[in-house]
């Protein structure tokens, strides 16, 4: 019989904990929904088995669940915590995904810095996997980090920085939750600001020298993407179209 978390609003009486594909159902042998750091902790300190940690779950490695193992379902933990429009920064739980964090930063003028291709990941899943994306001047999901709050396997509570506890810091960003929980992440932010898509077809042979001119070399390129086997829609596009677009 599964044991409820009394904190799961959102769990089902089933022993299945499947990722997004609904391909790789892992049998778990309890599921909780924690909204705080206090009430992940007395989850986690209270286990003595395995834990696996569930955002978005986009993960198809077999991530998001562990057998008979403790499920912490992080999506209900979605709060922004703060923002500082003068310094660029924000503080966020981890299960927020990047859509709801920019909606709350477009009116402020405020851009996230660097984040993966798609913005339904949760920023916490993204940093667990230090995920890329198409910008060409940031990095990872990591560079742009600025501290975590994590839970460890006994239950504490631990902030995390490349100042502070710097090991573990660097463990925990791209770690896939080895380290433990991440629960709270501070990010840079950037100015926002529209920008404009253009679409360049080119031969394989010619790409090299074109992206190193025209890209790695451009100070006003923000992000960029390149396919081998472009959409049909695509394929009809001009050489130089513009759609304009929020980062």
């Amino acid at each position: 019989m599964l044991a409820l978390s009394p904190l799961s609003a959102l769990a089902r009486p089933s022993f299945a904990v499947a990722n997004i594909s609904q391909l790789y159902p892992v049998e778990v042998a309890r599921i909780a929904v924690p909204e705080s750091t206090e009430q992940v902790a007395r989850e986690v300190g209270a286990w003595d088995g395995k834990v696996a940690i569930g955002g978005g779950r986009y993960s198809m490695g077999g991530q998001t669940a562990a057998a008979l193992g403790l499920h912490l379902d992080m999506r209900r933990m979605n709060r922004l915590l703060h923002v500082d429009r003068t310094a660029r920064w924000v503080r966020v739980q981890a299960g927020m995904t990047w859509r709801d964090l920019q909606d709350v930063l477009d009116p402020a003028g405020l851009s996230v810095k660097s984040m993966q291709s798609y913005s339904n990941f949760t920023i916490g899943g993204a940093v667990s996997v230090n995920a890329h994306g198409r910008y060409t001047n940031t990095g990872p999901v990591g560079s742009t980090v600025r501290a975590l709050r994590m839970v460890l396997a006994d239950g504490a509570i631990v902030d995390a920085s490349p100042g502070e506890n710097t090991e573990l810091f660097r463990a925990a960003v791209g770690g896939y939750g080895a380290a433990g929980v991440i629960v709270e992440v501070e990010l840079d932010l950037a100015e926002n600001c529209r920008i404009e898509r253009q679409v360049v077809p080119l031969t394989l042979d010619s790409y090299r020298a074109y992206f190193t001119r025209q890209v790695r070399d451009a100070p006003d390129v923000v992000m960029h993407n390149a396919d081998l086997l472009p959409p049909t829609s695509m394929r009809r596009w001009p050489c130089r179209g513009a759609a304009p677009a929020k980062p």
